[in-house]
């Protein structure tokens, strides 16, 4: 099953912002930064408030200088996973506009079959056995192969005419992957 489609900076986009959303290690980082984020405005309004205290004020006129430390820490918990996105998006997106990326951007050929799945344009071609792919995971508008930890060939959707083509697609790969990890396993 061979397909050919346009591969754009914002299917790349696509795929760092589901990989980020799916990797253990990438989302360990984020809970961890969210966290210490969110101890942050806690131990600095609570430490302005003894500061306070010391300083001969009331506890009540004391809470009010740590009132805005929490709301601010409330307002940064809601609004982190909208800035932590907006970063990646624009990151990945500055990265793509560095260089040429001939080989990542433009008409793309995938070729699926028993003995693996090979990618490539007019500047270069890889292929992968089953045995090496780690993963084939699917989101509302793609399918990634995942090479390895870091690196997936990304089909996106609209490369498929229907539904079905791309359902179909998907349940290719999946029974091709799952077949050379039975066969390893024996």
């Amino acid at each position: 099953m061979t397909i050919e489609y346009e591969q754009t900076p914002e299917d790349v986009v696509a795929f760092n912002l589901f990989h980020m959303e799916h990797s253990p290690a990438a989302r360990w980082n984020y809970r961890k930064v969210r966290l210490i984020r969110m101890a942050w405005w806690f131990v600095g309004g609570s430490g302005l408030w003894c500061f306070a205290i010391v300083l001969g004020y009331q506890s009540l006129e004391a809470g009010l200088y740590v009132i805005p430390f929490y709301a601010l820490g409330l307002v940064d918990l809601f609004l982190y996973p909208r800035a932590y996105r907006g970063s990646i998006i624009k990151l990945v997106s500055g990265m793509c506009r560095e260089r040429n990326n001939r080989g990542l951007f433009g008409t793309q050929q995938i070729t699926l079959s028993a003995d693996g799945v090979s990618n490539g344009n007019a500047f270069e071609r890889s292929a992968a056995s089953w045995d090496s792919i780690e993963e084939v995971a699917v989101s509302s508008d793609y399918v990634y192969i995942y090479r390895n930890a870091i690196d997936a060939v990304i089909i996106p959707r609209r490369a498929f005419p229907t539904e079905i083509e791309f359902d179909g697609f998907i349940e290719s790969a999946r029974r091709f992957h799952e077949r050379a990890a039975q066969s390893s396993v024996r």
